[in-house]
């Protein structure tokens, strides 16, 4: 299956609900845009990849929405994050994260 975004085409390797329940990556990044962050959000398999990873003192990284995914599966509780500014309020009150330091990255 394949996605088409602002016509790029990303096309996965495998479904998340195929991967070893063991297997580890050196990071998991979450890609950005709100829809996906909710379908991340409410994903048992994606909570489950995070948190074994987030375990093994993995990297795990989150664009502009997707931050909102780790609210959900209470990941990254008490580290400094970052995120869209949009949910740097909501992140906060959500879980009390330390945001001390935003950055703002252009690709």
């Amino acid at each position: 299956s394949s996605v088409i975004c602002e016509s790029v085409v990303l096309v996965a390797d495998c479904l998340l609900k195929e991967l070893e329940s063991d297997l580890l990556f050196d990071a998991v990044v979450l890609p950005g845009g709100g829809k996906g962050a909710e379908n991340l959000a409410a994903s048992q398999e994606v909570g489950e990849i995070l948190k074994r990873h987030e375990e093994q003192g993995k990297i795990l990284a989150a664009v502009c929405a997707a931050p909102t995914a780790f609210l959900s599966h209470d990941i990254g509780k008490g580290k400094n994050i970052t995120s869209y500014p949009a949910f740097k309020a909501w992140i906060i009150l959500q879980l009390n994260f330390r945001a001390q330091k935003w950055l703002i990255c252009i690709f």
